[in-house]
């Protein structure tokens, strides 16, 4: 499959002033080259346990930069929709606003105040140092897929990958995937060959692990992710099952 154009590049303001990031995240985050899949709408089987149910995901590059949504039922029942959008810079997916929606109204935001250099919080009074490269909670699979389609050779079984991701109570994490052998997925839209796949281990208590199968036949769009708990909570998964015309 030949490699789709790169959108244009958005630039998005640098901060005023100098904004101290932690340590931490900033020692942890190298810079990634990216590579964008073109725009798609990514259906998928929705499993929690016994109840069965669909995601969609609607992802949208285009010259002023991207919007990305993911909606979610599970027998029947609508959970919590994500939306991102924000512009494109040198380190990828620059977000300006993630929203947690349930029966069309934003219940919740994620704010990065790219002038002020800074990420907020509808939820919380807290305001973060915003790092080059962070992402939210819906933009960081698309990013993840983007960097690993710029450079698939470099990230053989073993190799860490590292993004800020910004949770919505008001934290800021590293969040360090580990590439795990290719695996080869019989999914509900057929065989994927080959599939990358990454593993985030939970660094707490109350921290998910995920795991993310990237397939280099989509442009390493996620084709199968999963979010598991030691607390006992059924993991959430989902599995692509087909593939819808863009509008």
């Amino acid at each position: 499959m030949p490699a789709p154009p790169r959108p244009v590049r958005v630039k998005v303001q640098a901060p005023a002033a100098p904004v101290e990031v932690p340590a931490a995240i900033a020692q942890a985050v190298p810079n990634y080259s990216t590579r964008f899949a073109p725009a798609a709408l990514l259906s998928y089987e929705l499993r929690r346990g016994p109840a069965l149910g669909q995601a969609l995901l609607s992802w949208r590059p285009s010259p002023e930069g991207y919007e990305a949504r993911l909606e979610r039922w599970l027998d029947d029942r609508p959970l919590p929709s994500w939306l991102s959008h924000g512009g494109i810079d040198r380190a990828g997916l620059a977000p300006l606003r993630q929203t947690d929606e349930r029966g069309g109204r934003a219940r919740r935001a994620t704010n990065f105040q790219r002038d002020a250099g800074k990420i907020s919080f509808s939820g919380s009074s807290l305001e973060l140092p915003l790092p080059d490269g962070a992402q939210d909670r819906l933009s960081w699979m698309l990013q993840l897929a983007a960097i690993v389609a710029a450079d698939p050779q470099a990230f053989a079984p073993g190799q860490p990958l590292v993004l800020p991701v910004a949770a919505r109570q008001g934290q800021l994490q590293s969040w360090r995937f580990i590439v795990q052998a290719p695996q080869t997925l019989d999914l509900p839209i057929g065989r994927v060959e080959s599939a990358v796949f990454l593993q985030r281990l939970p660094e707490g208590p109350y921290e998910p692990q995920i795991d993310i199968w990237l397939d280099p036949q989509r442009h390493f769009l996620p084709v199968r992710l999963r979010w598991s708990r030691d607390n006992g909570d059924q993991a959430l998964e989902m599995s692509l099952n087909k593939e819808l015309s863009t509008p």
